[in-house]
């Protein structure tokens, strides 16, 4: 004997999954191009680029339940993405290397992606303040000094 509203639940447990699917699937379309990009200026190698994106993006799917539940699933995406990205055995050393990495990655992303504050700030997940502040770190206002030693 069939419990009642199992079809029903079936049909619910079938529609969330499609709805999950949708959004990863929007997600990715997003981001995807913007997360290569970041990849690419990085490591400088298309192999390495297209090793560590089809490993971060295979994480994202398997975590992705997980990042819902997070603050900001694009925090948490990102930071998968900057963390393969900065472990890459093949990612060429920089003077940036002895800056914090959020803020180096808010540099990259305005400096050599070309994104405005807000599309970077969306990229990374993080509020338009937030993401201002730490390219502050790296980027200082005219008259403010070279907090990073980059510039002098």
């Amino acid at each position: 004997m069939v419990a009642a509203g199992t079809g029903a639940d079936q049909m619910l447990c079938a529609d969330a999954r499609a709805v999950e699917q949708v959004a990863r699937t929007a997600f990715r379309a997003r981001f995807e191009s913007t997360y290569r990009q970041y990849a690419a200026v990085r490591l400088g190698s298309q192999d390495a680029v297209e090793a560590v994106a089809e490993a971060v993006w295979a994480q994202i799917e398997r975590g992705w339940s997980g990042l819902l539940r997070c603050h900001s699933p694009a925090e948490g995406a990102w930071a998968l993405l900057a963390r393969a990205v900065e472990d890459c055995p093949v990612r060429p050393r920089s003077p940036l290397d002895r800056l914090p990495r959020p803020a180096v990655d808010t540099f990259l992303l305005r400096h050599c992606l070309g994104l405005d504050p807000d599309r970077a700030a969306e990229t990374m997940g993080v509020d338009v303040a937030v993401f201002e502040s730490l390219y502050r770190c790296v980027v200082p206002r005219p008259g403010h000094g070279n907090p990073s030693g980059i510039f002098g």
